[in-house]
């Protein structure tokens, strides 16, 4: 299935590099098994949101979905 990703900061390099891809994935996939394409985990992201809503580790992706990849924020 086809969904969009968007991905800010710098996690944008782990999605090649763009703003924003599109690209397939399983029926059934997770947020989790998305991060794993990407070669990403928990760690990297604070928050995967989807039309302003943040979605848990275990939401199971719907084609055509576009989700919005936050990365954790570091201050000081």
């Amino acid at each position: 299935m086809k969904i969009t990703v968007r991905a800010y900061g710098m996690l944008h390099e782990a999605i090649g590099g763009k703003k924003w891809v599109e690209i397939d994935v399983k029926q059934g996939a997770t947020i989790d098994n998305l991060l794993e394409q990407f070669g990403l985990n928990r760690d990297n992201v604070m928050n995967v949101v989807k039309k302003g809503n943040i979605c848990k580790w275990d939401y199971i992706i719907q084609e055509n979905d576009e989700l919005e990849l936050l990365p954790v924020i570091f201050g000081g």
